[in-house]
């Protein structure tokens, strides 16, 4: 092409290029960061402890990872590579390994997972205890969690679905808040729960004995 040619057509694409962004902005937009692959990048995945054993347990069950409940978050320094759960004939870096080891619950069962960065595995299953240092059957944590839910809604007048959880660990020997006696002395003392209603923090102690309010609310 001559160089009258493109000197003749340059006004007339800049022309044609200005109307496009007049008349057909968003459209052309788009247009463009599809062509150069520049589109919004997508969200980032969560990649701390808890998201991370979530994801090895619902992949281990299939199930989704909303249906995987932490229990407990621990720091550790692991003694070696294996993250303290060696598996037999393998040999591990005898290095100290900075990790996590977080206690889940899903579909009945208890998972032991050892993180490290955004590498997990399930160390051991732990069998669900059936019974307290008294006898006592002990329910599910999510069924106990339920059960507070609905114990706290009645009380404060909010439906189920607006009662957050803030927090939940197992509750240890000595623990003391307001209205709940530290009367257990043995391995399994039930869990603390928070939950969170109405700009306001609930304490709860759940147990074999059911779940307490501490302190406790009285009904609306």
């Amino acid at each position: 092409m001559s160089a009258t040619c493109r000197s003749r057509l340059k006004p007339l694409l800049q022309r044609f290029l200005k109307l496009l962004l007049r008349k057909f902005p968003p459209l052309l937009l788009c247009s463009l960061l599809a062509l150069a692959g520049c589109g919004p990048a997508p969200a980032p995945e969560a990649t701390g402890p808890e998201a991370v054993a979530r994801a090895v347990v619902a992949e281990r069950l299939g199930l989704a990872a909303s249906d995987v409940t932490v229990i407990s978050v621990e720091a550790r320094d692991f003694p070696d590579s294996s993250l303290g759960c060696p598996e037999p004939g393998m040999s591990y870096a005898q290095v100290i390994t900075a990790g996590y080891r977080v206690l889940t619950e899903a579909d009945g069962r208890r998972f032991d997972v050892r993180v490290a960065g955004e590498h997990g595995r399930i160390c051991h299953v732990r069998k669900p205890a059936r019974t307290t240092v008294s006898g006592k059957p002990q329910p599910r944590v999510s069924a106990l969690v339920e059960r507070a839910k609905q114990d706290l809604a009645r009380r404060t007048g909010d439906v189920p679905e607006a009662i957050t959880v803030t927090g939940l660990s197992p509750w240890k020997t000595g623990m003391k808040l307001p209205g709940c006696a530290p009367d257990c002395d043995g391995n399994d003392c039930g869990y603390h729960l928070r939950l969170h209603a109405s700009s306001r923090i609930y304490d709860y102690r759940l147990s074999a004995d059911g779940v307490q309010a501490c302190p406790s609310i009285a009904a609306k």
